[in-house]
């Protein structure tokens, strides 16, 4: 039988396995946070495709505090952040008139 070097496995050090680990637990904290912020984006996204602007504005607030956390906890460039705030305001005032 042939000797086969690619199964050969490496022994992983303890600060690969922890390293690893924290990386996992990150991915899966940083996902669930831009979930939530595309789902706040939409909170004000679906009311504007309605027609409601009162209930967008409404929205529009906390939909900007979720997305600054965001930014300050780093998930999301706060160039981003700003980008799409500016883009939510401005569909706003655009539906008003």
């Amino acid at each position: 039988m042939a000797d086969n070097k690619d199964s050969k496995q490496r022994t992983r050090t303890p600060k690969e396995v922890k390293r690893d680990r924290q990386s996992k637990a990150a991915n899966a904290r940083n996902r669930a946070a831009r979930t939530k912020g595309k789902n706040a984006v939409k909170a004000v996204r679906a009311p504007l495709a309605s027609g409601d602007v009162a209930a967008a504005e409404g929205a529009l607030s906390s939909t900007m505090s979720t997305l600054q956390k965001l930014a300050q906890k780093g998930v999301l460039p706060k160039r981003t952040v700003a980008r799409r705030i500016s883009r939510l305001a401005k569909a706003i005032k655009v539906a008003k008139s």
